[in-house]
């Protein structure tokens, strides 16, 4: 990854010279001019250190314009020596006293005060540096001369801010295009997993959606199975339904049916109620919704498939996502509802 060093002001108005990835600047012109965007405090370090894992987020993080120093860094050596360079140029002692020359120059014309050199004036610092009303002289004079200056670099940068911050979700654009420069076979994978997991969605959606037009007209009043057995207590009974499920079309449809006359208050009301109905907590508690080595899967039975379509009948937008939700959480606590139900019979 490719790093920059920047000058930007800080909350006092203060220089500071910073190292920054390449992803963090968009905008950037001719005169080595840019807007960077800053992490919250608390992501700095890891944001910083590991750009690949942690994308600039416009939203979130703080933009402002800084003027770049140095390009080309990609080693941290590289970086650590660019950035002694750069502080150790702002740190001259022959910098501080042309500031404090110029700020007591402005505040005190020659003509009445008489020094008119650089070595007058640090004659009247050395002999005045116990002075405190001296002191608040020169660092009203240097408090002053900042706003000036930074007023100044304000107005000179204002058409480049404006056209940078319009540019910048553009710029962007661009830098995440790039990221297959970066050569990172870890982002591709998550990627694909990603659009991988968006197609089973839409399948689902879309076959819920056709089993729901081949199903909507049924009569309600037409249900022939035995309800009865229900909610199921134990695993035997569990593994034979998912069987009955498998072979007999006609059972698996007038079941779905009655799920949908469950119905619920919302998605996880519905879903409470249909779980209930159809099982004990002594058979949730050997399941798990994407499986484990010692417990079994419910997202691949056939039960699952019946309750997710009787979902969506009373609540079209639901999806596969939403028993994920809920299962995740109510099938890990069926082991404490079996003991709150056991310690209050007792």
């Amino acid at each position: 990854m490719e790093y920059f060093i920047i000058e930007v002001f800080n909350k006092e108005n203060e220089v500071c010279v910073e190292s920054v990835p390449l992803l963090w600047l968009s905008g950037i012109t001719n005169n080595d001019k840019a807007s960077v965007l800053w992490p919250p405090a608390r992501q700095h370090k890891s944001a910083h250190d590991n750009p690949n894992k942690h994308f600039p987020q416009p939203g979130q993080w703080k933009r402002q314009q800084c003027q770049i120093l140095k390009r080309n860094l990609f080693t941290k050596a590289e970086i650590k020596t660019a950035l002694e360079d750069k502080i150790k140029y702002y740190n001259t002692d022959e910098q501080v006293d042309q500031e404090k020359l110029k700020a007591y120059q402005r505040k005190h014309p020659m003509s009445r005060f008489g020094p008119s050199t650089s070595n007058d004036f640090n004659y009247l610092i050395e002999n005045n540096e116990n002075s405190d009303g001296f002191n608040d002289l020169i660092e009203e004079d240097q408090d002053h001369s900042m706003e000036v200056i930074n007023l100044q670099e304000e107005v000179d940068e204002t058409e480049e801010a404006v056209l940078a911050d319009q540019a910048a979700d553009e710029v962007r654009d661009d830098v995440f295009v790039d990221v297959k420069k970066l050569q990172t076979d870890n982002f591709q994978r998550l990627v694909l997993e990603k659009l991988s997991m968006l197609l089973v969605e839409v399948l689902d959606v879309k076959r819920l959606q056709k089993e729901q037009k081949s199903d909507i007209n049924i009569d309600l009043e037409t249900i022939t199975i035995k309800t009865s057995i229900f909610p199921l207590r134990t695993v035997a009974g569990f593994l034979e339904l998912e069987e009955t499920l498998k072979t007999d079309m006609d059972y698996k449809k007038q079941l779905t049916t009655y799920l949908k006359t469950i119905g619920g208050n919302s998605i996880t009301d519905n879903l409470r109620r249909i779980t209930k109905g159809l099982f004990m907590d002594e058979v949730l508690v050997g399941l798990t919704w994407g499986g484990t080595h010692q417990k079994d899967r419910l997202s691949n039975k056939e039960i699952s498939s019946l309750i997710l379509v009787a979902l969506c009948y009373s609540f079209p937008k639901a999806t596969s996502s939403s028993l994920k939700s809920f299962y995740g959480v109510y099938l890990r606590n069926a082991k404490a509802r079996i003991a709150a139900r056991s310690a209050k019979n007792n």
